[in-house]
């Protein structure tokens, strides 16, 4: 059986959607990663993602994340 991981990073971004668009985009290209959900709460400016897929391949999203948030 194949194994499966979700993944739900969240990130203190809930008012602009460009830079959640963005981040979604840079997780979404990855082979073998799913992006099931994305949600944004302006009142608490948070953004949550959901993704699934390979356990190994769904390290690379949130690193892309991390490293997209800080460039």
């Amino acid at each position: 059986m194949k194994r499966l991981i979700e993944c739900v990073p969240n990130f203190s971004e809930g008012s602009d959607a460009a830079k959640v668009d963005a981040l979604v985009a840079s997780m979404s290209k990855v082979p073998g990663v799913y992006v099931l959900d994305r949600e944004m709460d302006a009142d608490h400016n948070r953004s949550v993602v959901t993704l699934a897929g390979d356990p190994m391949r769904s390290r690379r999203p949130r690193c892309l994340a991390s490293a997209r948030r800080w460039s």
